[in-house]
């Protein structure tokens, strides 16, 4: 009986993200006291000054994990608050000249990895997969809302424990 499409992409994902957690500790970093965690606020925070609350939300994470975060990346020089234009009493989080450096650098250093992986395939090839990553990340981000929302919507009690959930 052949493998049901869903499971085997299970398996290839659930392969990439261990195979991401362990690049992310082979890799040169910029900084030594910037965790990978950090990565997707500075590259957020790059992108578009925002407030904590949007940041956390485009995130997926809660508010006091990234607040945290932010605290550290913020002692550390690479985040700063910035006055909102739209609402002068509530604060912006923005990206510092030494943040944009470690961005900068940070991207780079990827960059110049995944050209190294992806070495041997056309640029066809390459034009493909990240558009059909950018689409399937897409669709994941959606599928993740829904879960949200299905979520909140079930009382507690009705969820399943973790011994009944399936791989």
């Amino acid at each position: 009986m052949p493998t049901p499409p869903a499971r085997t992409l299970g398996d290839h994902l659930m392969r990439l993200v261990k195979l991401i957690q362990a690049g992310k500790h082979l890799m040169q970093v910029p900084h030594p006291d910037v965790d990978p965690f950090h990565y997707p606020i500075l590259f957020r925070v790059w992108a578009e000054p925002q407030r904590l609350s949007d940041l956390a939300q485009a995130l997926h994470a809660d508010v006091s994990t990234t607040s945290r975060q932010v605290s550290h990346l913020t002692q550390l020089g690479l985040i700063e608050k910035v006055p909102d234009p739209q609402d002068r009493r509530a604060a912006q989080l923005g990206i510092t000249e030494q943040g944009k450096a470690f961005v900068l650098a940070l991207r780079a250093s990827r960059n110049q990895q995944l050209d190294e992986v992806m070495a041997g395939w056309s640029a066809e090839d390459r034009d493909q997969f990240t558009h059909l990553l950018a689409r399937f990340l897409d669709d994941l981000e959606v599928g993740l809302q829904r879960l949200r929302e299905a979520k909140s919507s079930v009382p507690a009690s009705s969820q399943p424990t973790t011994d009944q959930q399936e791989c």
